[in-house]
């Protein structure tokens, strides 16, 4: 999938885009390693359903996972802040088996995304439904 078509994917540009323009210079540019992927998001709403299940009403603790775990624990795992991937590391948002080692240049999170604990990536807050 071409970059054009990755970032059309990831964004809805019908509404007002100020908050993507700003996230662009936020981080320099490098806003694609930084974007939740398939997999981190199926991980993420898993979590979530089994703390559901298991009767919470809302769960702010995500389960370990590579980027967040007991024996390493980046900026980035912190709610409203995200990580990069690294500068030349390809993304691919539609991978949903694999969660990208995402531990680099680690920062508050975006204006409209959402950043939750134990991910280290952002979600665009109009993509967040409640459970």
């Amino acid at each position: 999938m071409s970059r054009t078509a990755e970032w059309n994917e990831a964004f809805d540009f019908s509404r007002d885009t100020r908050f993507l323009s700003n996230c662009i210079q936020k981080t320099n540019g490098n806003i694609i390693q930084r974007l939740c992927t398939a997999a981190d998001i199926k991980f993420y709403v898993t979590v979530l359903s089994e703390a559901e299940r298991q009767g919470f009403k809302s769960s702010t603790y995500v389960m370990g996972n590579k980027n967040c775990n007991l024996t390493s624990w980046a900026p980035g795992c912190e709610p409203g802040w995200a990580c990069s991937v690294g500068k030349d590391v390809e993304v691919d948002l539609k991978n949903k088996n694999d969660l990208p080692f995402r531990r680099t240049n680690c920062q508050p999170c975006c204006e409209g995304f959402f950043c939750p604990t134990g991910l280290t990536c952002m979600i665009r807050k109009s993509d967040v439904q409640p459970l």
